[in-house]
């Protein structure tokens, strides 16, 4: 993680280069407020695009925070493994006669999660993530698209 902080300490240096052209203070902190405000609304980690109403999701493309919370979020997360807590788990039983792997073979080839038991026969335990990958497609955000966010429907 550590070779990411570098990718991570420019994009928040350009982010904040924005306002540097306002010749008064108190004007940059107002504009920057609002801006800020807008950008953090629709950038799409509050409420996810596919959620927004149609002419929102103009605003989601040209949320210049939008591409920054991509890249920072695919930097410091993308390949990340994620361990569910206890309680975070899903507990079913398989059909008579099968593991849970067996039982779930099918699924887990589509999902993005893992099975903590998978030759039990019984109270097996599923997460629901395997990797932040998943969470991160889940708002759109893609690691290859980091520096380039491109909107994916």
């Amino acid at each position: 993680m550590a070779q990411n902080s570098g990718t991570v300490l420019l994009l928040m240096w350009v982010y904040m280069m924005y306002m540097t052209g306002v010749e008064l203070a108190g004007m940059a902190g107002n504009y920057a407020n609002l801006l800020f405000m807008l950008t953090l609304i629709f950038c799409g980690i509050l409420v996810k695009p596919d959620a927004l109403p149609g002419f929102w999701t103009f605003m989601y493309r040209v949320s210049p925070f939008t591409y920054l919370v991509g890249a920072i979020l695919s930097t410091g997360l993308a390949g990340a493994h994620v361990r569910c807590a206890d309680i975070e788990l899903l507990h079913f039983d398989p059909t008579p006669g099968n593991t849970c792997k067996e039982y779930m073979k099918s699924f887990i080839q589509t999902s993005m999660g893992y099975l903590t038991n998978p030759d039990a026969t019984e109270a097996c335990a599923y997460c629901p993530l395997d990797t932040a990958d998943g969470f991160l497609r889940s708002f759109g955000i893609k690691y290859e698209d980091q520096f380039q966010r491109r909107v994916h429907e």
